[in-house]
């Protein structure tokens, strides 16, 4: 073999491992986003530095210079082919090791193994690989093979090609199963939808709000199992499909309660799941700014949280938190019984690092959890509880014996060099980062602070303004704060109490907190991609300690 067909072969090769890699990744990322084209255009637009609109007028402009001189765009054309296939063996080795870097630190991405996956990516290396061959064959056959540095560039510029093609021929894939998948998922949300009206003595509760939905469920489960048989849905299976697989598989008569967290992206998906779960009582915990990309306005998150009363019926009962209900006029109720409650019902309120207490009609409340910003949710839990005829006394003792250790909420644990790491980072919402940095501050008045943050997704237009509100509060809070991101020269120059450290790659972030980690610290991680780092520090931890 000559050097050039060597080359030739390694970069095949290395294209090889950066298609799989790339291949992966993409289908992680699509399937957390729920294969929904919605999230996935907002989480493009909210990371993207690239204006698509400034694009399409600089393609626009360059397609029409080709028009009116085609010698000189002729001329362009192979300059930008003839640059990108010499630097495309580069990306293909630097995407190389970055597999074998993330390999490493254990930090692979990659999707679940599910059948609709896999129905995906049989779909998808057809469509790819029929693709792949007419664009090699239309490349080999128009020109002269001739192992040349020339042809080296042209055949590494066609694999580039195909490696920029990747999300979207998975796209294209998704689009295709999409059709099946619904025909699927109607099939068993009907199934769940008959069963459910079959039930005679199991009563749905529903939980709808744009924050605290996990931590009131969590909450009423532990003051209901005190008194009655409940079933609720597990983890965050809020969605349609994660309500109806929970009532096939979990809810039958042989309960009492079933307490269904409800969650949505849009107008009209709560009612969808009302109208599986038929609930007979709601709460509803706040509302705010998470998801407002994908809802389009605030007014259209009401709309689509009060979903859940509107769907009560007239002998069931709603509790509604105060300021959620200012936001949205009642109307269109058909349930009579609404009861409001806020933070003001409690007295007496006092935060311990582990715990806080309070009184409610004069019981005096004792809970294990970290913050102040969980009364609201335990107060909706209590007065549920005291409607299905709990006594005070019955709720006081089922919740001096709640376990905090749930991952679904804020929980505190050793961490590494001594420090306290506080673990809140299940998911973010603007209202619980804020209330969770205020904890850290009534907490630990005299520790080193820190926060480590990645940002919230799908804020909207809305986003600048909620995330200076927490770079604000940081500020004010903390001695440094970790922002997962690219480096924000506007925050560092705007904010100088805090040192603000930008690190988007999860390990140089690790070894950044590491370096500033003490016996005198404790870090708040905030969101699922803190707590990716979180994880790294507490594997070093432990290595060190075996």
């Amino acid at each position: 073999m000559t050097k050039i067909q060597i080359l030739i072969l390694i970069t095949f090769i290395l294209f090889g491992v950066k298609f799989l890699k790339d291949t992966l990744s993409f289908l992680w990322f699509f399937q957390i986003k729920e294969y929904r084209l919605d999230r996935m255009k907002s989480h493009v637009r909210e990371n993207s530095r690239v204006n698509f609109s400034d694009l399409g007028v600089v393609l626009g402009v360059f397609i029409l210079l080709g028009l009116l001189f085609p010698a000189t765009a002729r001329f362009v054309a192979v300059f930008f082919v003839l640059l990108l296939g010499g630097i495309a063996p580069l990306i293909f080795l630097y995407s190389f090791f970055r597999l074998l870097i993330g390999i490493k630190n254990r930090a692979f991405l990659r999707p679940k193994p599910t059948s609709k996956i896999i129905l995906i990516s049989v779909i998808y290396f057809l469509l790819f690989s029929i693709f792949a061959y007419q664009l090699l064959f239309q490349f080999l056959h128009s020109v002269n093979v001739v192992y040349s540095p020339d042809f080296f560039v042209l055949f590494a510029f066609y694999l580039l090609v195909l490696a920029i093609l990747v999300p979207f021929f998975l796209l294209l894939a998704i689009l295709l199963v999409t059709p099946f998948s619904d025909y699927r998922k109607s099939k068993i949300k009907e199934r769940a939808r008959l069963k459910m009206a079959g039930m005679k003595r199991v009563k749905t509760i529903g939980i709808a709000g744009s924050f605290g939905k996990t931590s009131t469920k969590e909450f009423l489960c532990a003051i209901l199992s005190q008194k009655f048989k409940v079933v609720k849905t597990s983890g965050n299976n809020n969605t349609n499909m994660g309500v109806a697989n929970t009532i096939l598989s979990n809810v039958n008569d042989d309960f009492d309660y079933f307490i269904c967290e409800m969650g949505a992206y849009r107008v009209g998906e709560i009612k969808e799941i009302c109208g599986l779960a038929l609930p007979f009582a709601g709460i509803i915990t706040g509302l705010n700014e998470q998801h407002l990309d994908l809802f389009g306005s605030i007014e259209n998150t009401k709309r689509a949280k009060f979903e859940l009363i509107r769907s009560l019926p007239k002998d069931g009962f709603a509790v509604i938190n105060e300021q959620a209900d200012k936001m949205k006029p009642r109307t269109g109720y058909k349930v009579k019984d609404v009861e409001i409650f806020s933070k003001s019902l409690a007295e007496n309120i006092m935060v311990n690092p582990d715990s806080v207490e309070f009184e409610y009609k004069g019981a005096a409340f004792r809970v294990n959890i970290l913050g102040k910003h969980y009364i609201e949710n335990m107060l909706s839990a209590i007065i549920v509880a005291e409607k299905l005829g709990m006594t005070l006394q019955e709720i006081q003792e089922a919740v001096s014996n709640f376990d905090p250790q749930s991952k679904y909420l804020m929980r505190k644990q050793e961490g590494a060099k001594g420090a306290i790491f506080i673990d809140d980072s299940y998911s973010a919402n603007p209202t619980g980062v804020m209330a969770a940095l205020e904890y850290m501050e009534d907490a630990y008045p005299e520790r080193k602070k820190m926060l480590v943050f990645p940002g919230i997704d799908e804020l909207g237009k809305n986003s600048k303004e909620v995330h200076r509100k927490i770079w604000r509060k940081a500020d004010d809070v903390c001695h440094f704060a970790f922002i997962l991101q690219q480096e924000d020269k506007e925050i560092r120059n705007k904010y100088q109490k805090c040192n603000f450290v930008f690190e988007k790659d999860f390990d140089k972030m690790k070894k950044e907190v590491e370096k500033r980690l003490g016996a005198d610290s404790v870090v708040l991680f905030e969101s699922r991609g803190a707590g990716v780092v979180m994880k790294k520090l507490l594997e070093d931890k432990n290595k060190k300690d075996a």
